[in-house]
């Protein structure tokens, strides 16, 4: 016959509930949306910022390459494409010369609103002005370009 403390020691089980492997399941699921959540928010932030950076990057470009006289034209940005901002040469994106155009990729979810085109003049860098806006539904940032050709952003 066994003594009681050696039946007892018999019958203790080792391993987990099925309640504790729930509450386990149930955090690392929590995680993992909130982890998936914060990635595609953070994705969404880096593609805005970057099609804002690449438009002002162009409009200095456009602005550079007009006070530069480059090919003795005016230079501009059409914003208007739904793929591309582009960069151009002429005195407007309808009467530019196609073949210096620069088409750089935007990320789908940005759209742009206010001016569709900004154009430099030759040796001043001098514009009309005005404001391009740039949205992803979430966020929108005004660009505002002076009648000198200054870009604020």
């Amino acid at each position: 016959m066994q003594s009681p403390s050696t039946s007892i020691r018999n019958n203790k089980t080792y391993g987990f509930s099925f309640i504790e492997v729930v509450v386990v399941m149930a955090i690392v699921g929590f995680l993992a949306a909130s982890g998936i959540i914060i990635g595609i928010d953070s994705l969404q932030r880096y593609l805005f910022r970057s099609d804002l950076e690449k438009a002002a990057t162009l409009l200095q470009k456009a602005r550079s390459s007009a006070v530069n006289n480059i090919g003795e034209s005016s230079h501009g940005v059409y914003f208007a494409n739904s793929e591309n901002f582009i960069l151009f040469r002429g005195v407007s994106y309808a009467a530019r010369d196609s073949a210096y155009d620069l088409p750089v990729e935007k990320s789908g979810v940005i759209t742009a609103s206010g001016l569709t085109e900004i154009v430099f003049a030759p040796l001043s860098g001098e514009t009309a002005g005005g404001n391009i806006t740039l949205s992803d539904g979430v966020r929108s940032v005004t660009t505002i370009i002076n009648n000198e050709g200054g870009i604020t952003w």
